[in-house]
């Protein structure tokens, strides 16, 4: 008679039974961990965060912050173009000028490009024995610029032509140079030369900003560094004068 092998039935139910009650164990425990762990849907971020930029946008207008940093960043690039004019016109030999118009608030930046062929500045008599590679050079070092010049986009940044706009509120009060000054009760533009010798204008300039008032910037001509300073300063030109 043969022997088989095999569970007895009732140990094989009891099994069977404690494996099923595992299972259910573990989807309990697997619903559970959904239920904590579960996030916002991408419905629900969009709100939350168009909710936020409103509230934002409210606020920003409400303090000026948005007015601040638009003057801030015209302060930034006007005094960064200033002191590039006085470096940029060394390295092209050329007149620069920037045009600032107290009417509408804005400035741009061409070349002076002189009428006249004959370079004054080249002042030989027929005696002087001088090669064609001196006069080159003394062209290159003085190069002429007279009454006839007319303002033409720069040849390497044409852009600056264009007329750049204060921020909104904003404006020009009055630009003061060594020879003259123009204030919004005057004339309606004022002119600033950058010479290829690196030289520049002396050049005063007062803005009242929407944000913060009252303010001076001051370039320096020998280096053509600039300095801010708050409220409407009064600088003259003294150099070579004396003393008073």
């Amino acid at each position: 008679m043969k022997r088989e092998y095999g569970v007895p039935y009732h140990r094989l139910n009891s099994i069977t039974k404690g494996y099923s009650l595992g299972c259910a164990v573990l989807r309990r425990r697997e619903k559970a961990s959904r239920r904590t762990c579960s996030g916002y849907t991408l419905i629900e971020l969009v709100v939350v965060f168009g909710i936020l930029g409103v509230l934002l946008l409210v606020v920003g207008r409400a303090t000026g912050t948005f007015q601040f940093w638009r003057d801030e960043a015209f302060l930034r690039t006007f005094r960064e173009r200033l002191e590039f004019l006085h470096y940029r016109a060394m390295a092209d030999q050329l007149y620069y000028q920037m045009e600032v118009s107290l009417q509408s608030n804005s400035y741009r930046i061409g070349v002076l490009r002189d009428e006249q062929e004959v370079n004054n500045n080249l002042q030989i008599s027929a005696d002087d024995r001088v090669g064609e590679l001196s006069l080159e050079l003394a062209d290159f070092l003085n190069p002429a610029v007279g009454f006839g010049g007319n303002l033409i986009p720069p040849p390497s940044f044409p852009s600056l032509y264009t007329w750049v706009p204060l921020a909104g509120g904003s404006r020009f009060d009055a630009v003061r140079t060594r020879s003259n000054q123009v204030s919004r009760n005057g004339s309606s533009s004022q002119f600033l030369v950058f010479y290829p010798r690196g030289f520049s204008e002396f050049a005063v300039f007062h803005l009242t900003l929407a944000s913060t008032g009252p303010m001076t910037i001051v370039v320096n001509p020998f280096t053509g560094l600039t300095q801010t300073y708050r409220g409407h300063k009064d600088f003259r030109w003294t150099y070579g004068q004396g003393s008073r």
